[in-house]
């Protein structure tokens, strides 16, 4: 179950300040959104099992420059996770591929529950 709650959009430019000119520019921006999961749930890339809850998913694009639209290509996608001992989270590189993954089985789950409980 993918719940967007907040989206930001920030971009980036990194110059020459040597030069004071804009040499070999990138653009990047940076999406983020909150994904929920009803059940526990595992990713690869943690070694772990994670509860079920609220999590933050960063990804970041890069504009590629030679076109004469804009088109952005996926460089990474984050997750941050809680620690196992500790209050805080951490950031944890994935496959979105991975991710959707676990959200179609977190998806599949509930509805099987929602199936047994109504019968």
């Amino acid at each position: 179950m993918d719940c967007l709650v907040g989206t930001q959009s920030s971009i980036w430019k990194w110059f020459d300040m040597e030069m004071g000119e804009n040499r070999n520019a990138m653009t990047t921006r940076t999406t983020s959104k909150m994904v929920t999961f009803a059940r526990p749930f595992m990713l690869k890339g943690v070694d772990r099992i994670l509860p079920a809850g609220n999590y933050r998913v960063v990804r970041d694009e890069e504009l590629i420059e030679e076109l004469s639209f804009p088109v952005y290509r996926r460089v990474s996608t984050m997750i941050f996770v809680p620690v196992k001992s500790a209050s805080s989270v951490e950031m944890v590189a994935i496959d979105p591929q991975d991710l959707q993954a676990a959200q179609e089985q977190d998806l599949q789950a509930a509805q099987e529950r929602d199936l047994n409980h109504g019968a």
